[in-house]
């Protein structure tokens, strides 16, 4: 699990502040071994604290190989 505590700022969109904590949570993962996959998170006083649950790229390839062999 990685957490990503961003602070707000008044003058950005929340988008744009969710997407770089997205990106921050992937480039912590070691991108060549693991995905991430958000987890919810929570409110805090002037931002927001986010939760990505780490995915191994092989395993994440492997449940989409059971996913096209079940259709």
């Amino acid at each position: 699990m990685i957490s990503v505590a961003l602070q707000l700022q008044p003058d950005r969109a929340s988008g744009d502040v969710f997407w770089e904590a997205g990106a921050w949570a992937q480039a912590l993962a070691n991108p060549a071994c693991f995905a991430v996959a958000p987890q919810g998170g929570w409110e805090i006083v002037g931002g927001r604290i986010l939760h990505y649950s780490l995915i191994g790229k092989s395993s994440a390839r492997e449940e989409a190989q059971e996913e096209i062999g079940a259709s």
